[in-house]
């Protein structure tokens, strides 16, 4: 059982890139980061891959352009690394169960940031009730739960899908959405376009 959060590239990419501190994020500075994450992930096509992250925002803003540079910092290390391990691991023939955590701690905005699943799988909201809501307290015990269904039996949750049906050609990645508000959420190919599409060559 693996996962990630909605968003988890911000928390570390405005650690790693200078850039992502200081005003003025132009076009011309997204790529020349991108050509710098080339020196350590090799055969990354900076003019696509910059062309995809910027396409559906307006470059003129600063605050989408800081998230488009997150957005892709966090789906080349975290996302699509984990989610293409999940898949490999799932197409060797052993039980892959998949999870994005869409819907709780968020850290800052509407930021849901790498490692915001960590108080609930520790019980933290149980510990420390007066930082947490009754929802958190809740959400914890159903997470503990799953990751010790999981331990014992192999199954986090009566509502959660393989993520890929090796028997099936034609089957689609499913990912279970963590969402206190609604526990029954199951996503359909949520990285097609992302690890499944523009980062698909290199992993």
């Amino acid at each position: 059982m693996v996962g990630v959060t909605k968003d988890e590239g911000p928390l570390l990419a405005v650690m790693l890139f200078p850039e992502m501190r200081a005003p003025g994020l132009t076009v011309e500075t997204f790529k020349n980061v991108v050509n710098r994450l080339y020196d350590e992930y090799r055969n990354i096509d900076v003019e696509e891959v910059s062309d995809y992250y910027l396409k559906s925002i307006d470059t003129t803003n600063e605050s989408q352009m800081k998230g488009a540079l997150s957005a892709l910092y966090g789906d080349l290390v975290f996302t699509c690394a984990t989610y293409h391990f999940a898949k490999q691991f799932a197409k060797s023939g052993q039980n892959s169960n998949f999870y994005a955590n869409l819907g709780f701690t968020v850290c800052s905005g509407d930021t849901i940031c790498h490692g915001a699943d960590l108080p609930y799988v520790f019980g933290s909201p149980l510990v420390s009730q007066k930082m947490f809501t009754e929802t958190d307290y809740d959400f914890s015990i159903e997470i503990m739960k799953m990751l010790t269904d999981f331990a014992k039996n192999g199954k986090p949750h009566n509502v959660w899908p393989k993520l890929i049906d090796i028997s099936d050609a034609n089957s689609v990645p499913k990912v279970k959405d963590l969402n206190p508000n609604d526990m029954s959420l199951v996503l359909d190919n949520p990285y097609g376009s992302t690890c499944d599409g523009i980062w698909s060559n290199y992993f």
